[in-house]
């Protein structure tokens, strides 16, 4: 069930991109190296969102963990958590 409201906003958050504020929406398989202090510290959300000005697309088509800290996290709680 979790996995499914996972997916449910990541899909509302792209249309609401296309549609209103482009941005760079990314799933679970995403991880986020973004924390200065810790650079092997490494952060996966169910959805997440960068707007365009804040990435470029050369680093979005970047090999890797994202460097840069998402404007929009998303972590969906499951029964098990």
């Amino acid at each position: 069930r979790s996995s499914r409201v996972g997916g449910r906003v990541f899909s509302k958050l792209d249309t609401f991109s296309d549609a209103v504020a482009p941005a760079w929406v990314f799933g679970s398989d995403a991880g986020f190296r973004c924390f200065a202090a810790h650079p092997g510290r490494v952060r996966r959300a169910d959805t997440a969102l960068i707007a365009f000005p804040r990435m470029t697309r050369e680093q979005y088509e970047q090999d890797g963990f994202i460097e840069i800290v998402p404007d929009l996290v998303v972590e969906v709680v499951s029964p098990s958590n």
